[in-house]
């Protein structure tokens, strides 16, 4: 497939969204609730205090998520990293198959978001004018991804796919 073995790893951690903020809302409440319970009414208060932290248990280290991107042989994979523990693979994409690489907020991106499922995998931390945005074919049809920008991951892709990567060369 591709010649050029260049491996590259970057990991960073999500913004904490309202939607976390929720659900570790949430969880303390729940916590505060199962303590309550638990002084009040002897038996039954310490059956639901350990319901509230069995879901405490589960919820709240989905809250903590770290992306990572692995670049290696052509080939860019996404992980999600619940809480430093727990891995989950969110997509994996073959660049052979990608039709450009450009800032998210540039002309191209944003008339490729028109009708395509976009997948945002960046921190959340910045505007657009600090993401990659790529347009590949994935499982659903052609896919447009939102990126951390990386320009170790940028220059990665121009030595293997020079023609869609429209970032300048630094």
């Amino acid at each position: 497939m591709f010649e050029d073995n260049t491996r590259i790893e970057y990991i960073f951690e999500k913004k904490l969204d309202g939607k976390d903020m929720g659900k570790r809302s949430l969880c303390i409440a729940l916590g505060v609730f199962g303590v309550f319970v638990a002084l009040t009414i002897p038996f039954i208060g310490l059956l639901i205090t350990i319901i509230c932290g069995i879901v405490i248990y589960f919820v709240w280290p989905t809250t903590k998520v770290e992306y990572e991107y692995l670049f290696f042989a052509g080939e860019l994979t996404i992980d999600r990293v619940f809480n430093k523990t727990r891995r989950k693979r969110c997509a994996r994409y073959d660049l052979a198959s990608a039709e450009v690489v450009a800032p998210a907020n540039s002309d191209e991106i944003r008339r490729a978001m028109n009708g395509r499922v976009v997948n945002d995998y960046s921190s959340g931390f910045y505007d657009d004018d600090k993401k990659t945005g790529m347009v590949v074919k994935g499982n659903k049809g052609t896919e447009v991804i939102l990126l951390e920008e990386n320009s170790d991951l940028i220059e990665a892709v121009r030595r293997i796919r020079p023609i869609i990567v429209k970032y300048n060369q630094v």
